[in-house]
């Protein structure tokens, strides 16, 4: 399994290190097992169901069946990062140049990132997240209605984050170049060529899931959770479990209800194992 920071390393350490200074808010997209593909459309096959195993005696064949997937067109997403900062905003920095250039990239880098983030749970034109991917099957009901957020069950192998060029960004150098603003007018800025070309797409249904509708009133806790892990298929085990800070102050407050003490539950960062991740691409309540 191949990080999205680790792919960035081969091509530009710098960039990686930023991947993970501000990645910590983008779980979904740093975890997620990073794949280059060739060109920005691509055809995946979904598994539906898995190669079935067959006891046989001796000199019995087996039946000859495959394993039951569906293709899904992927187009990958261009998103456009680049950024600019006016010279003279550059030297009147206390941090000097090299400090103003790696803020902006920073940013640039953060600002992309949420993004890819937010398609990946939400979906956007071209490729499905994963609101679109989990059969409604796999979608645990917490039954509130009007501002909703959720909380996603995942299957690290069962989600790839696809990129093409070897590396999520593409990243040119930092240069001083003159500039137009609304007027036509030129002034210099300091400016870096950045994009990415990426899509992050389910590949098996049977491991992922999610508890949708979770309000104030209906709030997200530990039974809802285990009944989604319930509807994943045992080959793919939960290990990763997605939710706003929302999820996890309702974790917070069902686990002191039950309580023997009373006393104010732990902050949580697991539900039986699974490690809880806050992604800042799900709805705060």
């Amino acid at each position: 399994m191949l990080t999205i920071a680790q792919m960035q390393h081969f091509k530009d350490a710098g960039i990686s290190g930023i991947i993970e200074e501000v990645g910590k808010a983008f779980p979904l997209v740093t975890r997620t097992n990073a794949v280059e593909v060739k060109g920005n459309i691509i055809n995946i096959p979904i598994i539906v169901n898995d190669i079935p195993g067959e006891f046989r005696d001796p000199y019995a064949g087996k039946t000859n069946s495959g394993y039951t997937s569906e293709t899904r067109p992927v187009n990958l997403a261009f998103c456009d990062c680049s950024w600019h900062v006016d010279e003279m905003v550059v030297k009147s920095d206390p941090v000097g140049i090299d400090g103003c250039t790696s803020r902006a990239a920073s940013s640039a880098i953060r600002g992309a990132m949420k993004a890819l983030e937010n398609a990946a749970f939400h979906g956007m034109s071209g490729f499905a997240g994963l609101d679109q991917s989990i059969p409604s099957d796999n979608a645990i009901d917490a039954g509130g209605s009007g501002t909703t957020t959720d909380a996603y069950i995942v299957n690290d192998t069962a989600v790839n984050l696809f990129v093409a060029g070897g590396s999520l960004f593409e990243a040119g150098e930092i240069q001083k170049l003159p500039t137009s603003d609304k007027y036509g007018k030129i002034y210099w800025s300091y400016q870096q060529n950045l994009s990415w070309y990426a899509a992050l797409c389910a590949v098996a249904k049977t491991g992922i899931a999610k508890v949708k509708n979770i309000t104030a009133d209906n709030k997200l806790n530990d039974d809802l959770i285990f009944e989604a892990m319930s509807k994943l298929d045992p080959s793919y085990p939960p290990t990763a479990i997605y939710m706003s800070t929302t999820g996890v102050r309702h974790l917070q407050i069902t686990r002191t209800g039950t309580s023997l003490t009373g006393a104010p539950a732990p902050i949580p960062v697991d539900v039986s194992g699974v490690p809880v991740y806050v992604s800042s691409a799900i709805k705060v309540l």
